[in-house]
Parts: C-alpha cells; sequence; structure tokens
C-alpha cells in the first residue's frame, strides 16, 4: 500500500521532470532566436548600407545598359574615362615620380605653386541661366547648376586653355565651349576656319589682323565691332602669352593638360599622319614594328615627311611655345617659366581629379565642369615596355615637362586639403549620373581613316544633355555662328 509520503514524492519528482523539459524547449528557442535576430539585424544593416551607398556613389550603375555596353566592347586604354579610373584619392605619390627618368632628372623641382584662394563671394542659383555679369573687362558667370558647397567666390569666366595634342584635350575643350556657351562668353575663334576655328601655326603676333578673327559679343558703344576683350581661348594655338593678355579681357586664368609622353606620341603618331606615312612605305608591318623603324633613322624620316614633323617630337612642349630637343638646361628654363605662365596644369590620367581642380580654381560647379570623353581612340596601338622606354627618351623634354607638372599636381591636391577624394567621388557620382540622363548610346565613327567613339543624346533631352553628348564640333558650331552672325553681310 502507497503511503501519502510516496505519493508525494512521486508527485514531486514528475513536477521536476515537466520544469526541467520546460525549461529545456525554451532554452533551445533562446538559443534558436538570439542567433536569428542578430543575423536578420546585420542583413538589414547591411542592406541599408548598400542602398545609402548607391545613392551617394552609384558608379557605372547609373549609366544605361546599352552605353555600358558599347564602351565595354569598344572602349580600349582611354584615358579620360570615369568609371574606369585607377588613380588613387589622396595618394599623393605615383608611379611615374619614382622611376629613374625622375630621379635623373635635372629640373624635377619642388613645385613653387601655392593653393588657390579667393576672396570674393559667390552667387548660387539652382536655375540654368545665359546672363553675363559683367564687371569693367573681367567677365564673371552665373553657375549653371547647385553645389553641395556654398563657396565665397565668384565664377571666373576668362580662360585660356592651351589645347595639347592628343592629351584628351578636345574632351576638356568641350567643357570649356559648353561654358562659353551657355554663359554667353566671347571666344577666340578664326573666321576662316568654319570647321573648328583653331588658330593653329598662323604665327600670333602683335601685328595679326584682328578682322582674321570673329569680334567679340560685346560691341564699342553698341555698334562697332570689337575686337578685343575675348573671354576665352579654347582652340589649337601656340603659346605667345603676352600676345594673348593683349586680345583677352581682364584676370585671365591660365590652364592647360598634358600626357604621359609615351602614350601622347604614339597617340599623336597614330592620329596626326606620320603613321599613314609609315604605313605606306611598311604595308606589312604592325604598328609598333613601324614605330620601331621610325625611331631607327627619326632625322630622315623627319626631312621626309616633313609636313608633319611638328608631332614629330616633343610637339606637347611644342604646343606649349618652345622647340627644345636635347639642351637640358633650355628645357629646365622652358619648364620653370611655364610654371610661372599657367594657373592650373591638368594631367590626363587623372581626368577626374583634374576636373576637380579645375572646378576649384574657377569656383565653378559639378555640372560645369562633367563631361563624356570626345575623339577617343577606339583601337590604341599597343606597345612593349621597351619600345615605351625609347619613346620616351627621345621625346625626353616632353617626358621631363610631364614629369615637373605631374608632381606639381599632387602638390595642389595635397594643398586642396582633406576633402579632396570625397570631393572626387561626388563628382563621378554626380557626373555618371549626368551620363546616364543625358546619353542614349555611343557608337564608333570613322574619320579620316581613325575610328573613335561618339556619344548620341538621349531623345528629347535638354538643350544641356544635347551639348554635354553631341560631338564636340557641333558644339562648336553653336558658339562660332553666334559670333560669326554679327559680321556685316559681304
Amino acid at each position: 500500500m502507497v503511503t501519502s509520503e510516496e505519493r508525494q514524492k512521486a508527485s514531486n519528482s514528475q513536477r521536476l521532470e515537466a520544469c526541467k523539459k520546460s525549461f529545456w524547449n525554451r532554452s533551445v528557442n533562446v538559443r534558436l532566436f538570439f542567433p536569428t535576430v542578430v543575423v536578420t539585424s546585420v542583413l538589414v544593416v547591411l542592406y541599408t548600407q548598400l542602398i545609402h551607398h548607391q545613392r551617394l556613389f552609384p558608379g557605372p550603375i547609373a549609366a544605361s545598359p546599352a552605353v555600358l555596353k558599347q564602351e565595354k566592347v569598344l572602349l580600349r586604354d582611354n584615358p579620360v574615362s570615369s568609371s574606369r579610373s585607377t588613380s588613387k584619392v589622396g595618394q599623393l605619390t605615383n608611379a611615374s615620380s619614382a622611376s629613374s627618368l625622375s630621379q635623373q632628372s635635372p629640373i624635377l623641382e619642388s613645385s613653387n605653386t601655392s593653393a588657390f584662394h579667393s576672396s570674393t563671394k559667390r552667387r548660387t542659383t539652382d536655375k540654368t541661366t545665359v546672363t553675363t555679369l559683367t564687371k569693367g573687362n573681367d567677365v564673371t558667370t552665373p553657375t549653371q547648376s547647385s553645389s553641395r558647397f556654398n563657396t565665397s567666390c565668384q565664377p571666373k569666366g576668362n580662360v585660356v586653355f592651351l589645347k595639347t595634342h592628343k592629351t584628351a584635350s578636345t574632351t576638356l575643350q568641350a567643357v570649356m565651349n559648353r561654358y562659353g556657351f551657355f554663359n554667353n562668353l566671347s571666344m577666340v575663334f578664326m573666321r576662316n576656319n568654319k570647321f573648328n576655328g583653331h588658330v593653329r601655326y598662323s604665327g600670333l603676333n602683335f601685328n595679326s589682323s584682328r578682322k582674321l578673327f570673329l569680334p567679340t559679343l560685346r560691341k564699342i558703344n553698341g555698334s562697332t565691332l570689337s575686337f578685343k576683350g575675348y573671354n576665352m581661348s579654347t582652340g589649337h594655338i601656340r603659346l605667345n602669352k603676352p600676345v594673348m593678355d593683349d586680345f583677352m579681357a581682364g584676370n585671365t586664368k591660365y590652364i592647360t593638360i598634358l600626357r604621359e609622353s609615351s602614350h601622347q606620341w604614339v597617340s599623336a603618331f597614330q592620329h596626326l599622319g606620320l603613321g599613314n606615312y609609315m604605313r605606306k612605305k611598311f604595308p606589312n608591318r604592325s604598328d609598333a614594328q613601324v614605330i620601331e623603324e621610325f625611331l631607327e633613322q627619326p632625322e630622315i624620316y623627319r626631312k621626309k615627311y616633313a609636313g608633319v614633323k611638328a608631332f614629330f617630337r616633343n610637339n606637347q612642349l611644342y604646343d606649349l611655345g618652345y622647340v627644345v630637343h636635347e639642351d637640358i638646361e633650355g628645357i629646365r628654363n622652358a619648364v620653370k617659366e611655364l610654371d610661372k605662365i599657367f594657373d592650373l596644369v591638368l594631367i590626363s590620367e587623372y581626368f577626374d581629379e583634374s576636373m576637380v581642380l579645375l572646378k576649384k580654381l574657377l569656383c565653378w560647379d559639378n555640372k560645369d565642369v562633367s563631361f563624356v570623353s570626345k575623339n577617343q581612340v577606339v583601337h590604341p596601338i599597343q606597345i612593349s615596355d621597351t619600345l615605351r622606354k625609347k619613346i620616351q627618351y627621345y621625346n625626353l623634354p616632353d617626358t621631363l615637362l610631364y614629369e615637373y607638372f605631374n608632381r606639381s599636381f599632387w602638390q595642389k591636391v595635397k594643398e586642396y586639403g582633406p576633402n579632396f577624394a570625397k570631393d572626387v567621388e561626388e563628382f563621378r557620382a554626380f557626373n555618371n549620373a549626368t551620363r546616364a540622363r543625358c546619353v542614349s548610346s555611343a557608337k564608333a565613327i570613322t574619320t579620316n581613316g581613325h575610328v573613335h567613339l561618339e556619344y548620341i543624346p538621349a531623345k528629347e533631352s535638354d538643350l544641356f544633355c544635347q551639348t554635354f553628348s553631341e560631338d564636340h564640333n557641333k558644339l562648336f558650331r553653336r558658339l562660332f555662328k553666334r559670333q560669326y552672325d554679327l559680321l556685316p553681310p559681304k
């Protein structure tokens, strides 16, 4: 017979087992619940950050699929592709400055350039405008787009862009011309060159007839055509600063752009005629082999094909007004003089970074300096490192010129301040978004035997998108017509 005490013990034992089971089940649930919560939270945070990052830095995702597909197929070795930049923003040294040429160069000194400062106040606006604000000869222009910065400077519209050959200068020229178009600026264009307005090598001097050029948009006393006080020069013209100063309005900024000498020379060889001459003589050789042949006897070919000899050697320094090939002291003096003349020398390989420095110098906005590449070669010549060194040595003055201003460029980046990397990323995001909005497609165009990439404006796009995307010569013709129409009828 079971006593009451034994029944009580059995009951307690059953309750204890039930409690253990309940506790174990709750423990299992808790152990499963907390990891689930943690994993879910992490996924939510990562997703939120991803969406936030895409909003801030959309990168190539912002471009239309058609454009990206065509670019992937067509573009090779593009020095100014915003979405494919290889530069490390904020890194103030680079491989080229550590090269043996840099170490041996007699002119590579620390740049004496100083950071840009301005004490004037800038008026910002969200509306596109073509109104020109004039104060004496100094033309300032209101911004075309809002910027996240409320900077204390006034946009500058008086600029000489010394256009060098095969340095992404056509892309930069399109940026400058677009700004001139929307702000009614007077451009220096040759009257009889309706194709691109270049002065090129016409021997511009103080005795040059002003009637060789288009008049400015501002007439003297409201009726007489004026050929002085231009706002912008953006075409090919050899540097002659005293004469240019006589043409230009006051407080003009001087800028230019350079490219690593071997890349620039090969591109000029391919695009400006020398390659065509050489290929006719050696039709069964590759482009690289033809270049090798030229470098074996350069003086013979320079004399034989004298029509394009300006592009045979050191043509960046030639564009900047100097003919120096062997004289190291002459090279040193030329570079030091150029350093005094130019307010900013841009570097083709760091085009996005260059646009940010340009934006600060001129107190422009991201919209003002936004770009899509113009006149870029689809199939560049591929050369070996050995051949590249030969070309660099053959163009030693251009090589030293580039090395010097490359160092100067990164000194300006350093002086820009800690926000440089962030400003570059912001500009890239803005530029990609602009491309996505303004460009519908890209296609390869053959002109004079050269294949280059051309962008097509999006359908029903506004005037800005049209000037952003269209061929640079169309934009030139818009500017040319405005000043040409001021001339009296013949």
